[in-house]
């Protein structure tokens, strides 16, 4: 099968150079700075698990399609979303119509516009939910764990397969709807990151940067439910759980988001570095998808239109990144709404009141630590508010008898890695605790109580 790889930069250059270490005929179409290094170099590709395949020089590549006399089965067009619709009318213009194209792209829409000018070929979407970084000497580096998954189609079974030997969870899906709408909840946070202007793990440490993008994502759901799309889950925790993580605060946040957070201390997002470069963003594929969902369904984005409106606003200055302060940018998109503004506030103090109100009604008896409340201390409050940890008055055995639906618990939640195990048998009657709490009551020794059984590990 001869493939052709259209655009290979960072993901185009990995994914097309596994293909070709697998034994595919790959030739890539790249810039004349990438056919430099490529000349020099050829490919270098290693991840985190410490797999190296070198692809020595000489490579195939072209720096345009004018002048080939090559047909390709597959395209893996990698190029930027704003790129794809010229991508797309050189490959009619100078291609014989390939079998099947595959779009990797950000956003929602991309697509499309590959297929008003190719009608003669298949073109699949194909979404990357991990991070390459183009390192010195040819090294291209895949330095997150993510999947790899590209729309059904009969082309694309063996280039999954040859992804799926060297490492990478790749695979196919029959609903690549709801699988771009899930990356898409993720690449929100790539506007929020231009607009603060600093590295991704430190703006992801401020709650106040994290209210923001969780706002975002609740408006993006909430647009979703309307359209009766079901985003696909993509991470371990449950895309409808992902806004409300967010919300936590910093020092539990950082404890229950670690993987979130393991990345390069350096990295900002591909929107930071458009900014910055003068480019044109991708902001019309991503936040100002989701304001035009909401608008086809009747509903309003606030937040992400306002979130598009400084990003134009900076794409117009030429000046790089505004570098928004957390606070700062958290004032101008959620000021007056009560979004997010804290456990305590409107969304989600109305929400233990109704809470509370059917507890009443259904005459559940007992103390109820509902979202909003104080009761318990700060650890107990913020686990409930997030749903993460069983309410007071049901107590920890609730987890081990037939009676959870007295649990203040989100559908599919995984308990294994919140609730300790069953503390060993003794004369003296123990009650189980979460990790968190027992983090908690060593940060308050006073809170603390004596206990045998070891700490659960985080």
């Amino acid at each position: 099968m001869k493939i052709l790889v259209y655009g290979a930069g960072a993901i185009g250059g990995y994914l097309g150079g596994v293909l070709a270490a697998s034994g595919f005929d790959v030739t890539f179409l790249v810039r004349p700075r990438v056919a430099e290094r490529l000349d020099q170099f050829g490919i270098n590709l290693t991840d985190l698990e410490n797999r190296s395949t070198h692809l020595p020089p000489p490579l195939k590549r072209i720096a345009s399609l004018d002048h080939t006399e090559e047909t390709f089965q597959t395209v893996l067009l990698t190029v930027k979303c704003n790129d794809v619709e010229e991508a797309a009318k050189d490959m009619a213009a100078h291609l014989p119509s390939p079998e099947c194209v595959v779009c990797f792209q950000n956003g929602i829409g991309s697509a499309e516009k590959a297929k008003a000018h190719l009608p003669n070929s298949r073109v699949l979407g194909g979404m990357v939910g991990f991070n390459v970084a183009t390192l010195d000497e040819g090294r291209l580096h895949r330095g997150t764990e993510g999947k790899l998954i590209v729309e059904s189609g009969e082309s694309v079974a063996p280039l999954v397969e040859a992804w799926q030997s060297r490492g990478i969870e790749a695979g196919i899906s029959e609903n690549f709807e709801g699988v771009a709408w899930g990356k898409l909840m993720l690449n929100l946070n790539n506007a929020v990151n231009a607009l603060a202007g600093i590295p991704l793990v430190e703006e992801l440490g401020q709650r106040s940067y994290r209210r923001v993008l969780s706002a975002a994502q609740r408006e993006l759901l909430r647009a979703l439910k309307k359209a009766n799309i079901i985003p696909a889950g993509l991470t371990k925790v449950p895309a409808f759980l992902i806004p409300w993580v967010l919300l936590l605060p910093d020092w539990l946040f950082k404890l229950l988001a670690r993987q979130m957070l393991a990345i390069d201390p350096l990295a900002r997002s591909s929107m930071w570095d458009d900014l910055e470069r003068g480019r044109t963003t991708e902001i019309d594929y991503l936040n100002q998808a989701v304001v035009n969902l909401a608008h086809k369904h009747g509903l309003k984005a606030p937040v992400n239109q306002g979130i598009v409106d400084l990003v134009k606003q900076a794409e117009n200055a030429e000046g790089g990144s505004p570098e928004l302060g957390g606070e700062e940018l958290a004032a101008r998109l959620l000021s007056g709404r009560g979004a997010g503004v804290g456990w305590g506030g409107s969304t989600l103090g109305r929400a233990g009141g109704r809470y509370a109100a059917g507890r009443a009604r259904r005459g559940v008896r007992g103390g109820a630590c509902a979202p909003g409340s104080v009761r318990g201390g700060r650890a107990r409050r913020d686990m409930c508010a997030a749903g993460l940890r069983p309410c007071p008055s049901t107590r920890t055995r609730n987890l081990h008898n037939s009676t959870p639906s007295r649990m203040i618990m989100p559908h599919h939640t995984d308990l294994s890695s919140v609730v300790a195990p069953r503390a060993p048998a003794s004369n003296k009657r123990e009650q189980p605790q979460s990790a968190l709490s027992q983090l908690h009551k060593k940060e308050h020794p006073r809170h603390a109580q004596t206990q045998e059984t070891p700490p659960h590990p985080a």
